[in-house]
């Protein structure tokens, strides 16, 4: 979690022990790396993300990040197990 919140957003976390919540997601459709476990933790923002990185267009770069409003459009499809956490 240190280091996905250190590359993404170039910041520190604190974060629960135990997650919120942890899915087996098998998408049948694809035959090579259809098979996912995801864990969804609580954490928290010890520092501001760096703003230098803050996306600001209109295609995403790799390691810009941006708050939402609400949930973006182009949110996976197999995200939506998470939608009573957002």
């Amino acid at each position: 979690i240190r280091a996905v919140a250190k590359t993404e957003l170039d910041s520190k976390v604190s974060f629960e022990d135990n997650p919120l919540a942890i899915n087996e997601i098998i998408i049948k459709q694809i035959k090579n790396r259809g098979h996912f476990i995801s864990l969804l933790y609580s954490c928290q923002l010890l520092e501001g993300p760096n703003p230098e990185n803050e996306f600001k267009g209109s295609i995403p770069n790799l390691g810009e990040w941006s708050w939402h409003e609400k949930l973006p459009k182009q949110l996976i499809a197999t995200q939506n197990i998470y939608n009573k956490y957002l």
